[in-house]
């Protein structure tokens, strides 16, 4: 389902979102898995397959790191729509 304020599918913003964290080296799959709760098995399925990514992943996981994810999320989603 897009966002209204950018038109762009949910998901792939949230996925845009974590590769920029992976990028940046603000997580590992072992640091995600001890924050979150999520087995790492199942984390890395959600970076294989973007499709399953929801702002409430975004969120958890985002918090568990002590990142603020609404000023990353709207970071991220600038630096989309500017693509």
């Amino acid at each position: 389902m897009p966002r209204p304020a950018t038109g762009i599918p949910e998901n792939e913003a949230a996925a845009a979102h974590f590769r920029a964290l992976k990028a940046a080296k603000r997580f590992t799959f072992p640091r995600l898995e001890q924050a979150t709760g999520i087995k790492q098995a199942q984390l890395k399925r959600l970076f294989l397959d973007q499709a399953t990514f929801t702002l409430g992943d975004v969120r958890k996981i985002s918090i568990a790191l002590g990142v603020d994810p609404h000023v990353e999320f709207v970071k991220i989603l600038t630096e989309v729509d500017s693509d």
